[in-house]
């Protein structure tokens, strides 16, 4: 009877959306759920009928575990540099990209950690760069991981992928992720391409290191260092709990771990810095010791307030703010790329190109890759309950 009355003393639109809520129910119960509960979701609100039109939960199918959705969230890099100009310094807060980087390949917690470390430092690096410049690292280790790649450009698109998606290792010692023993042994192959004055294709120049501890940001800070004499520190991490279940650009479904936070910070110290800017950047970065990426991301934080603590005391001045592209916008596969590359191929090895009957399947570091031989097939892995 209440709801009758309330029923009743509703406004005309209310009373037509519960009533064709209704009938679609009765017409198609299975079909016509969600249209009706976005109808149903029509309430009166001083006399005025709003329509709220909220995202339907995701239902669990033939038992398998299903996150809820989360509330939506950019990717982010923000730029800074000291008052005195000595020292410049970027964060990022990549969780959207690496968790759409994990769905895209099916990656298994410690292949997320992977990857997700060598997207995020590969833009940190890549910022500030000429829009078709770009900054490429590929961990070459004997581990199984067997490989991990990531490339930024100028423009903030990234791309990269992992041999071995689905490999589980024991966590380290300090109960994380052991990606170290996960890259192994080997090299770190660091590409750049730079402008030279009077060209107008940018100018590819490799280096190869050797792989000190495989944890991603401290070989490649190493390598910084070393190759490039930039004294600084960088840091990135990817948090993951349990798993998620989502669509490859296949249109596949992928079972991944899921991403809850992912991001890093990288402070350069420049030539003419001074010594009590520098003391007080150690003070500032011993003080964020106990405090990885992804433990400030998950407090709450974003990229400008840890800028706020990397230069804490030295007034920094905000110069840049960025939104890094999505893995889907960033990437560059599609049938006219097929067809240029079709075209270097000798006529007597190419045979009447046909139009594709359906959408090219992407096969490019964007996307899933491809299996590899000896590896464990995509699909769902044991992840640890939560690491960082």
């Amino acid at each position: 009877m209440y709801h009758l009355e309330r029923f009743l003393r509703a406004d005309p639109t209310s009373r037509l959306g519960v009533l064709i809520s209704a009938l679609l129910l009765l017409w198609s119960p299975r079909l016509s759920m969600r249209v009706a509960i976005c109808l149903l979701a029509c309430v009166s609100v001083g006399g005025v009928s709003v329509l709220t039109l909220q995202p339907p939960l995701l239902v669990p199918r033939r038992g398998r575990p299903v996150c809820m959705q989360q509330p939506p969230q950019l990717n982010e890099l923000v730029t800074a540099i000291s008052a005195d100009g000595s020292i410049s310094a970027k964060a990022a807060v990549t969780t959207p990209l690496v968790a759409e980087a994990a769905i895209f390949q099916g990656l298994g917690g410690l292949a997320a950690a992977a990857l997700g470390r060598a997207l995020t430092c590969s833009l940190l690096v890549a910022e500030g760069l000429k829009e078709d410049e770009t900054f490429q690292v590929r961990f070459s280790g004997d581990g199984p991981l067997r490989g991990v790649m990531a490339t930024a450009n100028g423009k903030l698109e990234s791309k990269g992928y992992v041999g071995n998606p689905a490999v589980t290792l024991p966590p380290n010692a300090m109960g994380k992720f052991d990606v170290g023993a996960g890259v192994g042994k080997g090299v770190l192959q660091v590409v750049r391409t730079k402008h030279l004055p009077g060209e107008e294709v940018p100018t590819p120049y490799a280096s190869i290191t050797e792989i000190r501890s495989g944890e991603i940001p401290e070989d490649i800070n190493w390598y910084l260092a070393e190759s490039e004499q930039k004294e600084g520190a960088l840091a990135a991490g990817v948090y993951v709990q349990g798993e998620s279940v989502g669509t490859d650009r296949n249109a596949q479904e992928s079972s991944a771990a899921r991403v809850l936070a992912a991001g890093g910070w990288y402070v350069q110290l420049l030539p003419f810095a001074d010594d009590e800017v520098v003391e007080r950047l150690q003070v500032n970065l011993k003080a964020m010791a106990d405090k990885s990426p992804t433990t400030m991301i998950r407090d709450g934080m974003g990229a400008e307030d840890i800028l706020q603590l990397l230069l804490d005391g030295l007034d920094p001045q905000i110069l840049s703010r960025a939104t890094p592209p999505s893995l889907q916008d960033s990437c560059a596969c599609g049938t006219d790329r097929i067809l240029r590359t079709l075209r270097l191929l000798p006529r007597s090895e190419v045979g009447r190109p046909r139009p594709p009957a359906t959408p090219p399947l992407h096969t490019l570091p964007c996307a899933r890759p491809p299996p590899h031989a000896g590896c464990a097939p995509f699909g769902p892995a044991t992840h640890p309950p939560s690491f960082s």
